[in-house]
């Protein structure tokens, strides 16, 4: 009978021994959760933040489209204003090709009138 308390006993010390252990693990398992929860915490603001700053450059990248959207109506509206200006100035060239042309021959026919 002593044997078997004394092999009851033995393990009673091997419970309590491993229940110690346990214990310990527990104990840094809760450590280890308590960093973690901070880092969840980090990791949350900083995506709080990294939203913000999309939000902010989707701001900035919308305005750049529509000012490239402008740009581009401006250019479109440059190019249409030169080619005008290109038609004008070859009606005017052929205008005052004529006009040149008028001029010389009244200057011949001045100049035959004169020289009869």
């Amino acid at each position: 009978m002593e044997k078997i308390l004394h092999n009851i006993l033995g393990e009673i010390k091997t419970l309590s021994s491993d229940m110690a252990g346990l214990k310990k693990d527990v104990a840094e398992l809760k450590a280890d959760v308590t960093g973690l929860k901070k880092d969840v915490a980090k990791l949350k603001t900083d995506i709080v933040i990294v939203k913000s700053r999309l939000d902010e450059h989707h701001a900035i990248l919308t305005a750049l489209e529509h000012r490239t959207e402008e740009h581009s109506a401006q250019m479109t509206a440059l190019s249409e204003n030169i080619d005008y200006i290109k038609g004008d100035i070859t009606r005017i060239n052929k205008r005052l090709d004529y006009q040149l042309a008028e001029i010389a021959i009244t200057q011949e026919v001045a100049l035959l009138k004169k020289a009869n």
